[in-house]
């Protein structure tokens, strides 16, 4: 009776079993990457890497002999992708390597692959709360600016007058400034100051004078 022949396993194959990471799917999706990277992309310089805080197997790679390492992290199609996941990705890899192009690596179980590369500056988005103060906050500093354009001659010819009608520059203000409220009411604990400032031209034109009129907190 012969004997089952034995089951050849990949040495790196072997070598990512034994790094102690405890997700198989993660092994075997390194392992089909790792082979793509030689094989078929023939990159250069392909080693793989362990990340205990993700446990997670991902690689590193350069297009030519002495280029820039570039990270390739393997993903299951089914991965549900967030960018805070994607976030906890790029803090624990920076740790080691800094400043390298970071590239998901999305395979199917077919063994086909989708490479999307990650560019800097990504941030999780706002949470619904902030989104929405964040959007009536923009609305209120979109129609306090939209008031000031409107009133901006009447603002204008208060500061020409000076000090005589200081009174009426502010009472303009306040207007503006009780308008804005009433249009906004659901957004009072957002705080606008605005300084209105004008230059007026001496009669002779020879120099500019400034004049601040009011400062409006909203």
């Amino acid at each position: 009776m012969s004997m089952p022949a034995a089951k050849i396993i990949h040495p790196v194959m072997q070598e990512m079993v034994s790094t102690g990471c405890k997700n198989q799917k993660a092994i075997s999706l390194a392992f089909q990457t790792y082979m793509e990277l030689c094989e078929v992309e023939i990159l250069w310089n392909v080693e793989y890497h362990f990340s205990e805080e993700l446990d997670l197997i991902y690689l590193s790679a350069a297009d030519k002999p002495n280029g820039d390492e570039n990270l390739y992290v393997p993903v299951s199609y089914l991965q549900i992708i967030t960018p805070e996941w994607i976030l906890e990705i790029r803090k624990q890899m920076e740790k080691r390597h800094e400043n390298s192009i970071f590239t998901f690596v999305i395979r199917s179980e077919d063994s086909t692959s989708v490479h999307y590369k990650i560019s800097p500056g990504l941030v999780a988005p706002l949470s619904p709360d902030a989104a929405k103060h964040k959007k009536l906050s923009d609305e209120k500093r979109q129609l306090f600016e939209h008031e000031i354009k409107k009133r901006k001659c009447e603002l204008i010819a208060s500061a020409k007058k000076g000090s005589k009608n200081s009174e009426s520059a502010r009472d303009k203000t306040e207007s503006i400034k009780d308008k804005i409220s009433q249009e906004t009411s659901d957004c009072n604990d957002d705080v606008c100051e605005v300084p209105i400032t004008v230059t007026i031209d001496d009669d002779d034109g020879d120099s500019n004078q400034t004049k601040q009129v009011e400062v409006i907190e909203l």
